[in-house]
């Protein structure tokens, strides 16, 4: 996958319509065997939704794409809700799946940016951590600035992070 942020998409499962239409499907079938309908979300539409962000260079908006497909995706497998991925078999679904739970948090719990502010560290210096063995550099920057969640860089490591783990999940489906 490409560093540079706007042709880091196209190497991943995101621009492929087949494995797109391949995740849905896992999607759907995890979904009705919780007895659980989809909504109003799919994987295909929030794929879309994705390259309209990374062709528009729109890239916190883009990470937050990536947080609710990781939500579709995770939730589906757990019945739901995206919850700990503790759970999980598979110790790479289950690591890549807390790197975006905490990613999730972060982009959707803004007001959590000090210790005062909520239970525990601030979600943004969670994700730091989660990502300093991934993405060091873009860690560190977290840790110093929490704005930089909205960076091209914290967009690529989510990214990445969301194609391991849809790849993760055919490979298990298979």
């Amino acid at each position: 996958m490409s560093r540079d942020p706007s042709k880091a998409f196209g190497g991943t499962w995101m621009a492929s319509p087949e494995k797109v239409g391949d995740l849905d499907r896992i999607v759907r079938q995890r979904l009705e065997r919780h007895m659980a309908s989809l909504g109003p979300q799919s994987v295909g539409l929030l794929a879309d939704d994705l390259r309209k962000c990374n062709d528009h260079r729109l890239w916190f908006l883009g990470t937050c794409v990536c947080a609710l497909l990781a939500e579709l995706l995770f939730g589906a497998e757990e019945g739901g809700i995206f919850r700990k991925s503790s759970a999980l078999r598979d110790l790479d679904l289950r690591e890549q799946g807390d790197c975006l739970r905490e990613l999730r948090n972060a982009c959707f719990h803004p007001a959590h940016v000090n210790e005062k502010a909520g239970s525990g560290l601030p979600h943004v210096a969670v994700l730091a951590e989660r990502i300093a063995s991934r993405a060091p550099r873009v860690a560190d920057d977290l840790r110093r600035d929490c704005r930089v969640l909205r960076s091209a860089e914290v967009y690529v490591v989510a990214l990445r992070v969301l194609d391991e783990a849809g790849r993760t999940f055919i490979r298990l489906a298979a």
